[in-house]
Parts: structure tokens; C-alpha cells; sequence
């Protein structure tokens, strides 16, 4: 009676796979369509071009969604378009997958050997522009407006041998576009446009080690106010002090009351220079 409960136990569980198997190989598991999902606003992108990316990718449409690699996947729709964010994609059963995209924003340019590298925030080189050539500029998203970064050679990088799609490893230098970009773009992130329109009211940005202080030391120069300089000592909540200056800055632009010469932030506290003849 036992050996017959255990045969009968056996042969459940092999019937079992045989099924699962079955179903496995089964058509209805067969990837046959794939959607897009947009997790920020469209500004630079065009249904057009996500259309064409999916075309372009390699998807593996018709195999098995269980089995499906996609990772190769993922790298051909970001290499088709740098300024295409993969954030995974989802495998929705039966036999269907949805691809959750965003856009990269671009932050700064670095001049390098005679060529402009414009980069977002995780340091991906979205386009390469050779000197004098602006027409080359991506003019939807803005490029040309975007501040130049300089570094000096504690944190220098190097851009040559990259192709656009490309990312320049550099987890310090990283950290300081990427809060730069946290703390100009005081609105929504979702919006692109909006976040380049924050950005470009910045000129320069000049990155150094101040040896006498032991602390890094970011100079920024701002369009249209050439008068007015910022600089924030010290790397410690550096997206709040950006924060801080950039409010500022946007403040005594549009208000001709308050004119400000010079702007420190120094642990975290905002430090004010009344210009002469202005009233802070």
C-alpha cells in the first residue's frame, strides 16, 4: 500500500512537468507584441522614435517569454538613441512586453582636444561636437545653452576614444553633475525641457581642490548677470548649497531690487555679498 501512494506521488510530479513543459513550449507563450511606457514627459523623444527603436532592438518576438534574454536588447535601444533611458522591461503573461522608457537630460558640456562632450547625469555622452561645428548641437534638446564643466587635474576625466552612447566612469565627477542637476532643476524632473530651461542659466562651472582649505571648491558663473559669480566650498550637501544659489540667483534676476555680488555657501549655510548700491 505504501510503495503503491509512493509510485502514484511520482508519477503525479512527472505528469506535472510533462504538462508545465507542455505549456512551456506552447505558442501561447510566444512573445507577439511589445509596448512602451512612458515615465517622463515626451519632449525630446517622438512616438516616431521609440517606434523605431523597438524595431531596431533585437527583441526576440516569437520565443519562448519565460526564456527571452533581453539584456542585449536593452543595450541596442539605448546605443539607437542616447538620449533613450531603458529602466527594464517588464514581461507581461501570457506573451507580451512592455519596455519602461525615459529621456536623458542633458547637463553639461566638457571641452576636450578641440571637441565638446555633452553629457546627463550618469556621464553618458549623449552627443560629440567638434569645435565650430554648432550646427552639429541637437538644437530640441538645447545643448548649445548648456553650462561648460572644466575640472582641474584632481578630478580630470578623459573623453577621448568615446563614441557617443558611451559612459565615462567617474564616480566623483558623477556625483557632481548629478548634483548640479538635483539642485538646479527646482521643478518637476519629469519635464525636460523645463529642466534644461533651470540648467542653462548657468555659463560655467569650474571645478578645483582649494589645497588651503582641503575642500573642493565649485565656482559658477551665471548668463546674463555677468557681474554676479557663486561659489560653494566644500562638496558636503552640495545638492542643497546648489539648491540655495541657484534660488537666488533666479531671484535677483527677476527682481532688479536685490543684487547680489557674490554667493558662498559654506556647510550648508548661504552667505550673501551685497553688491554696491544694492539692497539684499
Amino acid at each position: 500500500m505504501e510503495n503503491k501512494k509512493k509510485r502514484l506521488i511520482i508519477l503525479s510530479v512527472i505528469a506535472g512537468v510533462l504538462v508545465f513543459l507542455m505549456l512551456l513550449s506552447s505558442a501561447i507563450f510566444r512573445i507577439k507584441g511589445v509596448s512602451v511606457e512612458y515615465q517622463t514627459t515626451l519632449t525630446m523623444l517622438s512616438k516616431e522614435d521609440l517606434n523605431l527603436m523597438i524595431e531596431n532592438s533585437g527583441i526576440p518576438v516569437g520565443k519562448n517569454i519565460f526564456f527571452a534574454s533581453l539584456d542585449d536588447s536593452i543595450k541596442q535601444m539605448e546605443r539607437e538613441n542616447p538620449y533613450i533611458k531603458i529602466n527594464g522591461i517588464e514581461r507581461k503573461f501570457p506573451n507580451s512586453l512592455v519596455v519602461l522608457v525615459s529621456e536623458r537630460v542633458p547637463v553639461v558640456r566638457i571641452e576636450q582636444n578641440g571637441y565638446t562632450y555633452v553629457l546627463d547625469s550618469d556621464l553618458k555622452i549623449l552627443n560629440i561636437v567638434k569645435d565650430g561645428a554648432d550646427g552639429d548641437y541637437n538644437a530640441k534638446t538645447r545643448e548649445k545653452d548648456l553650462p561648460i564643466m572644466t575640472l582641474s587635474s584632481e578630478f580630470s576625466i578623459v573623453c577621448s576614444g568615446l563614441s557617443v552612447g558611451d559612459f565615462i566612469v567617474n564616480e566623483r565627477v558623477q556625483y557632481f553633475v548629478d548634483s548640479f542637476y538635483r539642485g538646479a532643476v527646482t521643478s518637476s524632473r519629469e519635464d525636460a525641457s523645463v529642466a534644461i530651461s533651470l540648467i542653462s542659466i548657468i555659463e560655467r562651472i569650474d571645478v578645483s581642490y582649494a589645497r588651503e582649505l582641503e575642500r573642493v571648491r565649485f565656482d559658477v558663473t551665471y548668463k546674463d548677470n555677468a557681474s554676479l559669480k557663486t561659489k560653494i566650498i566644500g562638496d558636503t550637501n552640495l545638492v542643497d548649497n546648489i539648491y540655495k544659489v541657484i534660488a537666488t540667483v533666479n531671484y535677483d534676476i527677476t527682481h532688479d531690487e536685490v543684487a547680489y555680488e557674490e554667493v558662498n555657501c559654506t556647510n550648508g549655510v548661504l552667505y550673501a555679498k551685497e553688491k554696491s548700491g544694492g539692497t539684499p
